[in-house]
């Protein structure tokens, strides 16, 4: 028994991690901004930011924010200069294909909204959207003028939005949002030099928190996705330097550049963590292991304290 409690603990110490395959995936803007795969989903790896192209769901036509649902299904925006509204596609997060064209993105009057970036709050399951200046059906986010910068949600079955509101320190401007694991949703603001990276309101879309990114770059970041184990950002800029991968830390502010999505100019508007499976905090196989090991120890001394007293 001794024999067999040790080569249990051994053998849970020595168990590689079984840990799931998560990529980032990413999007690509249309032709009009210099994209070398226009309207194109690329897998990339947040190590090194090298990215491989899947597809090109719908007809090369630029596309501007991806989210994941709870359930792993993938949903892209499409930039509003198609026909006059941005359009919400279902597509297989490993080829790339279009799935479902769920649809144009107009609220229940059937004024369209230009959409920048999506991203899924896990903790309510709702997808939500980051209006830009664009859409040309009826009044554009049911508002007019500058529209950059409103929060909606949006309905992943009918393709129905609803705006809920901006921060008029936000001034217009677009830009990208990430929900963290727990249900905070980031902002960058993509043509602003400020360098702030905000926290909003799911509400109305006003800013609750503040934090200046270290160092500043000449435009904002435009596509923000986040590692739902550790919280990390990884987010693109909103320039030509788009196809590189930035990771920002949210606590401190902290930039680093990881390296280039591409070398050949493909700009990548969005990002979003994929995994196969949900991703839910579990014990690792270290922690197994060592509870695997304490219990060997514990078995161990049990048999001989057993022994001691028996004679």
């Amino acid at each position: 028994m001794k024999t067999l409690a040790c080569k249990l603990a051994v053998l849970f110490l020595l168990l590689p991690g079984i840990a799931m395959a998560q990529v980032l995936l990413g999007v690509s803007t249309g032709s009009g901004q210099t994209s070398a795969n226009p309207g194109a989903i690329f897998s990339i790896d947040p190590a090194t930011g090298l990215g491989t192209l899947l597809g090109t769901p719908f007809n090369g036509v630029g596309l501007s924010g991806i989210a994941m649902t709870s359930d792993g299904r993938v949903y892209v925006s499409t930039s509003a200069s198609f026909d006059g509204a941005s359009h919400l596609l279902e597509v297989d997060p490993v080829t790339g294909n279009m799935i479902n064209d769920v649809g144009q993105i107009l609220d229940v009057a059937g004024n369209s909204c230009g959409v920048g970036d999506l991203s899924v709050d896990p903790t309510s399951g709702i997808l939500y959207g980051m209006a830009t200046n664009h859409g040309l059906i009826g009044t554009r986010c049911g508002v007019g003028g500058s529209t950059g910068g409103y929060l909606l949600s949006i309905n992943p079955n009918t393709a129905v939005y609803t705006l809920l509101g901006t921060d008029p320190a936000v001034g217009g401007r677009q830009g990208g949002i990430a929900f963290s694991r727990l249900g905070t949703l980031y902002f960058s603001e993509a043509w602003s030099p400020d360098g702030d990276l905000h926290t909003l309101s799911t509400l109305d879309g006003t800013i609750t928190g503040t934090t200046t990114l270290i160092p500043t770059q000449t435009w904002g970041y435009h596509g923000l996705g986040v590692d739902p184990v550790t919280g990390m950002l990884y987010a693109t800029l909103g320039d030509s330097n788009a196809s590189d991968l930035y990771s920002i830390d949210p606590n401190t502010g902290n930039v680093t550049t990881i390296g280039p999505i591409s070398s050949i100019g493909d700009r990548i508007h969005d990002v979003v963590y994929y995994a196969l499976e949900p991703p839910v905090p579990v014990p690792t196989i270290s922690t197994w292991g060592i509870i695997a090991l304490m219990l060997a120890i514990l078995f161990l001394v049990a048999s001989r304290f057993r022994r001691q007293t028996r004679y």
